[in-house]
């Protein structure tokens, strides 16, 4: 018995070894087990630190290319600025204004009449939105009195837009634009080019269809001048915007359109309407598609006042305007003439749509 008992007592004794041996292992493990735990959660911790500078490092790209995206608009901004500067140097034509024709000088010949229109009208519209750090390039754009469609060639071309459409309620002809241009050394009307008829009071286009609408020396002509600014608020979308001009109003000197039957000093002023139209049967206008009394019958007189006026009635906000004037010899017989009126003989307008 007494060996069996023995045996007994060293198996316990191994037995208690045992499990203290494991009781060691367990402590050991359940140690690295909270190590390993502690890692993980640190490793979590890096994790979510990394996407967090992920997270900032695209915020900053995607800042960085809003940066380069304004500065490239800037660049093209200035380049159309310089464009206008090179080209006005060149042609001698820096001005306050489209180059006034007097008595004394005659008639443009076609490639005058051509460059006036496709360049330097062109320019003055685009230096005038790139000065607001503006252009036309890839907007969809609209012409409000597309005439003879030189200057929408003019901006079709140099302006880069993704469309442009000209308006006129005499149809532009394309294809005697496209041989007049030919003649200027350009051998096709570009794809993004296109005419289409109006009325005098309404545009055949959809609600908010142009990111921007210009209209060059038309609104003087206009006669429904408060009907055709609403209808260019109506096609304009919101962040849109109307680049107007006109030349010349109607009280100035040249305003009577007759530069080239009477010279300047006022003579639409000066002289009764019945007697004025009379003598200016059987001639051209300045625009020698169009008959002389008919052109003059077709002012609608407005003054600057009047047209901003008007502009405000129709939804549109003027927040940059460029005065147009002249030195100019005041005859005594005009007394009942505001003077402002006198001396103001064009304007340049950038208008946005108002708040509603």
């Amino acid at each position: 018995m007494g060996g069996f008992g023995e045996w007994i007592k060293r198996k316990r004794f191994a037995t208690a070894g045992h499990i203290g041996m494991l009781e060691g292992r367990l402590k050991d493990i359940s140690g690295l087990l909270q190590e390993t735990q502690q890692s993980v959660a640190e490793t979590q911790q890096s994790v979510a630190e990394i996407r967090q500078s992920v997270a900032e490092i695209r915020q900053s790209v995607a800042e960085t290319q809003q940066s380069v995206a304004e500065t490239q608009q800037s660049v093209a901004n200035t380049r159309e600025a310089a464009q206008y500067i090179r080209r006005s140097v060149e042609l001698g034509t820096i001005t306050t204004g489209p180059p006034i024709q007097t008595g004394g000088v005659g008639r443009k010949t076609p490639e005058q009449w051509f460059d006036a229109h496709y360049w330097e009208a062109a320019d003055h519209v685009l230096s005038f939105l790139a000065a607001s750090e503006l252009g036309i390039g890839g907007l969809e754009v609209a012409d409000i009195g597309s005439g003879d469609g030189i200057i929408d060639l003019g901006l079709a071309i140099r302006g880069e837009p993704a469309r442009f459409v000209g308006y006129d309620i005499s149809p532009t002809d394309p294809d005697h634009l496209a041989h007049i241009a030919k003649a200027a050394g350009i051998d096709t009307l570009p794809a993004n080019l296109r005419f289409v008829e109006s009325t005098i009071d309404s545009i055949p286009a959809a609600d908010e269809s142009f990111d921007a609408v210009v209209t060059w020396s038309v609104f003087e002509h206009v006669s429904e001048p408060l009907a055709m600014l609403k209808e260019i608020r109506r096609i304009l979308r919101p962040t849109g915007y109307l680049m107007l001009q006109l030349w010349p109003f109607y009280y100035s000197d040249h305003g009577g359109h007759l530069w080239l039957s009477h010279g300047g000093g006022f003579p639409h002023l000066l002289t009764p309407d019945d007697e004025l139209v009379t003598s200016l049967k059987g001639k051209t206008g300045t625009d020698e598609r169009r008959p002389a009394d008919d052109e003059y019958l077709s002012l609608n007189r407005l003054t600057l006042n009047e047209l901003g006026e008007l502009m405000l009635s129709a939804g549109l906000k003027v927040v940059r305007a460029e005065l147009m004037s002249e030195t100019v010899n005041i005859p005594r017989e005009l007394t009942d003439t505001p003077l402002a009126d006198q001396l103001i003989s064009g304007v340049k307008l950038l208008a946005v749509p108002s708040q509603p």
